[in-house]
């Protein structure tokens, strides 16, 4: 036994602190190697004006009152996280108004992402309430949809909006972790969309207004070309059957 100990030797400090070197400059070489690079924005056309008509299926674009835009609160930061933002009104054949936004972003990273509809309605001092979400079938596509009331003092506007972060739709922070976390370990650099249709209207109404922003969408999803469908939605949303 007193061989044996004698025979071990510990390491030394200078092998101990040459392996913690060897370790950490692994570790930087690991780092820099999974740091997504490919932007997938680099590769897409998201040019809103153009690949989003202004009339489609009984519905015209025209003038309208000023839309909450994402993140109203500083310009600056807004400029970084949108590559492009669209904000529209439309008038349907029957008389209805719906407001439409759409705003891209190139790069979901942790710092830059999406801003969410109820963050910027309650920034600009709008009562937020209701927030719930529901699956949808429109034109032959899924759609996982916010619902949320919102009212100022100039009266309610409903509002529906969904979220895409790489190829899928997301509802939780944990959903957008997830896509950017796969992204990442593929090399890629997720980009994301949001897409908000509103209406203002008196309390009460929700419901008749939730069911005009569903035509509306449904109008839309089916003018819209395949890339620019999945620009919108992602991918596999197609569905077989409604969802309700």
């Amino acid at each position: 036994m007193n061989k044996m100990l004698r025979s071990f030797q510990p390491p030394s400090v200078r092998s101990t602190v040459t392996l913690g070197f060897l370790l950490m400059v692994f570790g930087a070489v690991a780092a820099v190697a999974m740091t997504p690079r490919d932007r997938v924005a680099d590769h897409r056309n998201y040019d809103l004006e153009h690949i989003v008509p202004t009339s489609f299926a009984g519905w015209r674009e025209e003038e309208g009152d000023k839309l909450v835009l994402p993140d109203p609160s500083a310009n600056t930061l807004a400029d970084k996280i949108y590559n492009r933002v669209l904000a529209r009104t439309y008038r349907g054949s029957s008389g209805e108004h719906v407001m439409l936004v759409i705003a891209y972003g190139g790069d979901q990273s942790d710092q830059l992402q999406l801003h969410r509809p109820e963050v910027c309605y309650a920034a600009n001092g709008y009562h937020v309430e209701g927030l719930h979400f529901t699956r949808q079938h429109l034109a032959g596509y899924d759609l996982v949809m916010a619902r949320l009331d919102t009212s100022d003092h100039y009266g309610h506007e409903d509002v529906s909006y969904w979220m895409r972060v790489g190829d899928r739709q997301v509802t939780t922070n944990m959903d957008r972790q997830w896509v950017k976390l796969v992204s990442g370990l593929h090399g890629v650099i997720p980009d994301g969309v949001l897409v908000r249709v509103s209406s203002r209207t008196g309390a009460g109404d929700a419901d008749r207004q939730y069911a005009i922003h569903d035509r509306f969408i449904a109008d839309l999803v089916a003018q819209l070309d395949g890339n620019a469908r999945q620009l919108l939605i992602g991918r596999g949303a197609q569905g077989a059957s409604p969802v309700s």
